[in-house]
């Protein structure tokens, strides 16, 4: 693989065996181009030309050769909300919080009649319901996921409605909602949006819904069996899925991957149980789900392509990292690191001083330079027996405060860190102020703290004392107390994920 300085990739030339077997689907050589208006969109990449919208999504890929259009829709939040070819469709909803509550997918279905066509569209015979990360429904099963911390460990299918609390209803389609009528009432509504969506991607009137989850939805509260099927994760360090057991611990599935996440091997066992309690896990790269209607991984906030190795979208945190194309996965650096919800790859660190200490390499300079202040949350994840700590994506507030975001979804908050931004006179510049204190006593959380004369400091809540833990981050050149100063650095990541620094004279003037 070949890459410009800002991480694009400019050739993928890839060959891949087994038992030393080449497989022709994984062996190709791709050309990326980037001839458009947008810098790091590719134009073409192998044998297909690309088409965006003006948010840098991808609209539309046109096979060169054999002529075949691939056409994706996109919500005013930059969600993909269809994909369709003329083998397969995929339409998505998302809540409030930008999460994929529904999954209709459609196969291209003709009906002849000796010998012409009298019907043809898409047929949406396989429809899942995310009700929340715990429950999936589709209309075959559902099933229950276990995790501990954030990772998946059990799968459970099977009946036992009866005893479930909520409304069946009151998730579905992703709205609330109370009782049979409304539902029915909603999913016409949603069934007119996800026409109209079709309509504008240029297959008029080819979608015809199942009714088939509706029926077993409405079948399951008679249902009060415990689950049978019991399948358990076993992961690489990555967190991909690689075998998956039953309950008995004999091998049910088996999955090796490529770097950067397309499937070199997958063995599967095959089963004479009913379809309804056969199991084989869509959670497979990072141990998230790929769908099997277009082969992209969904990451939460964006869709990626394992075989050109990118994402669809423009990163949400495209500004925290300046230096790298926003479609960029994980840095080009998938053995090292994870993109744990497609907004920045999630490095691990062996303790919360470390993961503080990369913070402030990656982000003390940025707010020195655009003189806000900026904020995170330092959390623990468990893996393979550790535990290992990263970082949220930083904040950035006003020049004298700031928040530390939202709480990370597959980790538990330990402490929190921020930054002072520039040296400013009279400010409580390279110590942590009454209400920082204040406020991780409140927490009951130990605050980091980055400032302007280049230190990382530690707030401890139990023994309420401040300790600076290095001096070694960029710097305001202006702070006093510099000796030597020079210009503050903007991180940009080297090829190998460390954090080197662009000097800006100008960004700091005279």
């Amino acid at each position: 693989m070949s890459l410009s300085k800002s991480g694009r990739i400019l050739e993928k030339n890839q060959t891949a065996t087994v038992n030393n077997v080449s497989i022709p689907n994984l062996a190709y050589d791709l050309l990326y181009s980037y001839k458009g208006t947008k810098p790091h969109a590719a134009s073409s990449i192998g044998r297909e030309n690309m088409l965006y919208d003006r948010n840098g999504n991808l609209l539309s890929s046109r096979d060169t050769i054999s002529g075949a259009m691939k056409y994706q829709s996109w919500d005013e939040e930059n969600r993909m909300k269809l994909i369709t070819d003329h083998n397969n469709m995929g339409y998505y909803l998302y809540d409030g919080g930008g999460e994929r509550t529904l999954k209709i997918k459609g196969e291209f279905t003709i009906l002849t009649n000796s010998g012409p066509v009298t019907w043809s569209c898409y047929l949406s015979n396989r429809q899942v319901l995310y009700v929340n990360p715990y429950l999936v429904i589709n209309n075959l099963q559902y099933t229950k996921h276990y995790y501990i911390e954030n990772h998946r460990i059990i799968s459970k299918l099977g009946g036992g409605f009866q005893l479930e609390p909520v409304s069946l209803f009151s998730m579905t389609y992703g709205f609330q909602r109370q009782n049979a009528s409304e539902y029915l009432k909603k999913k016409h509504e949603d069934e007119g949006m996800v026409y109209r969506d079709i309509n504008g991607c240029g297959y008029p009137d080819t979608l015809q819904f199942s009714s088939k989850l509706y029926s077993f939805l409405s079948g399951q509260p008679n249902l009060n069996g415990s689950e049978q099927a019991i399948y358990f994760y076993h992961s690489d360090h990555l967190g991909s899925t690689s075998y998956i057991t039953d309950i008995a611990g004999y091998p049910y599935q088996h999955i090796d991957y490529l770097p950067f996440g397309e499937i070199l091997l997958e063995e599967r066992v095959q089963t004479v149980v009913p379809p309804s309690l056969t199991f084989y896990t869509p959670y497979k790269f990072n141990c998230k789900e790929m769908d099997d209607e277009s082969g992209l991984y969904y990451y939460g906030a964006r869709y990626y392509d394992p075989k050109s190795s990118v994402f669809l979208g423009v990163d949400p945190l495209a500004d925290k990292y300046p230096g790298w194309s926003p479609y960029t996965y994980t840095l080009d650096n998938p053995i090292r690191f994870i993109d744990p919800d497609g907004k920045g790859p999630g490095d691990l660190f062996s303790t919360t001083t470390n993961a503080a200490h990369d913070w402030g390499k990656t982000y003390n300079g940025t707010s020195i330079l655009k003189g806000k202040e900026y904020g995170s949350k330092i959390y623990v994840v468990f893996k393979d027996g550790s535990r290992l700590y990263s970082y949220t994506p930083a904040k950035p507030g006003k020049h004298d405060e700031t928040s530390t975001g939202k709480d990370p979804h597959n980790g538990i908050v330990v402490a929190d860190i921020h930054s002072h931004g520039k040296y400013e006179k009279g400010m409580l510049n390279n110590v942590f102020s009454d209400t920082d204190k204040k406020d991780n006593e409140k927490k009951k959380l130990d605050g980091f703290l980055t400032t302007p004369d280049g230190s990382l400091k530690k707030y401890d809540v139990e023994t309420k004392t401040e300790t600076t833990l290095a001096t070694d981050l960029p710097y305001d050149p202006k702070n006093p107390s510099v000796k030597d100063p020079k210009p503050p650095r903007i991180p940009i990541r080297s090829k190998e994920g460390k954090p080197v620094y662009n000097i800006k004279p100008e960004a700091w003037g005279n």
